[in-house]
């Protein structure tokens, strides 16, 4: 599975100390920085944790203008329920240490409601305000 998380940087004053806030809250190891012209500013961040990896980059969605980060999850695992447990966890921890976050949209639309549960509604609702 792969998620999208776009975050706006708040406090946070450049790509790398907002990266190694999110791998260490989230408990991610391995930080690696990396410098490609795939990323927008040819920079980004990752790191790992089991059978999960984060990439952190300069967003450049157009969609998500409002939003400075984002974030590459990537879950390689056997059970969709769990991969998608894991994504929206990964996005409530964020939020409930005040950084305001979203999801793609393309995700949202691509989680079957009987393994979502109640994450799509939230998730589009958090798609509507950033929007907006």
């Amino acid at each position: 599975m792969t998620d999208n998380i776009f975050v706006k940087k708040g406090m946070f004053t450049s790509l790398e100390e907002f990266a190694r806030f999110v791998f260490t809250l989230l408990k991610f190891g391995n930080v690696k920085e990396h410098h490609s012209a795939n990323y927008w500013g040819e920079q980004y961040f990752s790191a790992d944790l089991g059978n999960a990896s984060l990439n952190i980059a300069a967003q450049d969605d157009s969609g998500f203008q409002d939003y400075d980060y984002w974030i590459s999850v990537e879950i390689t695992n056997e059970n969709p329920a769990e991969e998608t447990e894991s994504g929206q966890e990964f996005a409530r921890t964020l939020a409930l240490n005040g950084i305001e976050a979203a999801r793609n949209r393309s995700w949202i639309e691509s989680v079957p409601p009987a393994i979502a549960g109640g994450c799509v509604a939230r998730a589009m609702e958090l798609y509507r305000t950033a929007k907006t």
